[in-house]
């Protein structure tokens, strides 16, 4: 959260154990094209946000459980429809009091916040068994014919008067 150090410009990233498997990123970033930049910076601090909650979620309600059962894509869903409320409805004095947390502060609140999160809302969506196919039935008297020579015989049919 404070950790954010922006350098004249690549991406390169720094970890730092925390508690409870939760970790904080140090991203420094040193010159590159600035698009090529841009979209490293952007999938690099996305990674690492599912990482820091994820590592969350795993410190509170279990290893085997998050891997195998909470879905990455519902909960990056859930960060993209309630970001933009937040950032309205949440006034800039109040994510600096966040901003301001230490380390260990900063990872008993996100603790905290796995606890009371609805984990039955970001699960995994279950595949149903896949249908077998029919067998494919070929008549005999009519062996397979391609497609190539299906229009080569429709192209002639039309230049034909």
């Amino acid at each position: 959260m404070g950790d954010i150090e922006l350098l004249p410009p690549l991406v390169t990233c720094a970890k730092r154990p925390v508690g409870h498997s939760v970790r904080r990123w140090l991203i420094r970033v040193r010159p590159v094209p600035s698009s090529c930049c841009h979209v490293g910076l952007a999938g690099t601090l996305t990674q690492n946000l599912m990482a820091v909650i994820k590592s969350a979620m795993r410190g509170v309600h279990g290893e085997e459980k998050i891997n195998n059962e909470i879905s990455g894509y519902h909960i990056a869903g859930e960060i993209g429809r309630t970001h933009e409320g937040m950032s309205v409805a949440i006034s800039p004095e109040e994510w600096s009091e966040i901003n301001q947390l230490n380390q260990s502060d900063f990872t008993r609140f996100l603790l905290r916040l796995s606890e009371i999160i609805q984990l039955d809302k970001y699960t995994k969506s279950r595949r149903g068994p896949k249908k077998k196919l029919p067998p494919k039935v070929s008549d005999k008297k009519i062996p397979h014919v391609s497609t190539a020579k299906l229009l080569a015989k429709a192209k002639l049919i039309k230049k034909s008067p």
